[in-house]
């Protein structure tokens, strides 16, 4: 199945499971499309505030909010995601945004993210900062290179 509509039958739209994991930090939810002749059914993963926020219950869905399960689970893909990138290394709210953008996800979808792990603490640009300073003060460069290298 195609999208959320096919042809001319009634689609119907049904939550059938929800699965807690990393200890409760996010849901499976599974979700089955039919329409009569044919069934898919997809899973997404939310975290548990945005589960919490779509009120979600077991039995049928309006298209709405299938739609709004289905970009949900896109920003917690890109929450992951950016997670994962900063497993490599500190980067700011606006470096990160343009690696999750390469990464496939909306300009909308990377800047949420990025801001939502800065929210939690995961990017602390002026820690970061002050620790890129503290380094080249110890390679012994002066104030004017420094900024150079900062705004480089």
């Amino acid at each position: 199945m195609n999208g959320v509509t096919r042809g001319y039958a009634p689609l119907r739209i049904l939550l059938r499971s929800l699965r807690a994991e990393n200890n409760g930090a996010q849901i499976t939810v599974g979700i089955t499309l039919e329409n009569g002749e044919e069934s898919e059914t997809r899973f997404f993963t939310l975290t548990s505030e945005q589960y919490c926020e779509l009120n979600l219950k077991k039995g049928e869905l309006s298209e709405e909010a299938y739609v709004a399960i289905e970009a949900a689970a896109r920003l917690c893909g890109a929450f992951r995601c950016g997670e994962n990138l900063l497993s490599y290394g500190s980067n700011s709210v606006q470096a990160l945004s343009v690696k999750l953008m390469r990464h496939g996800y909306t300009r909308e979808e990377a800047l949420a993210a990025a801001e939502h792990l800065e929210s939690v603490g995961l990017i602390d640009e002026e820690k970061d900062l002050r620790r890129e300073i503290e380094k080249c003060l110890r390679k012994h460069w002066g104030a004017g290179r420094i900024r150079s290298h900062l705004w480089g």
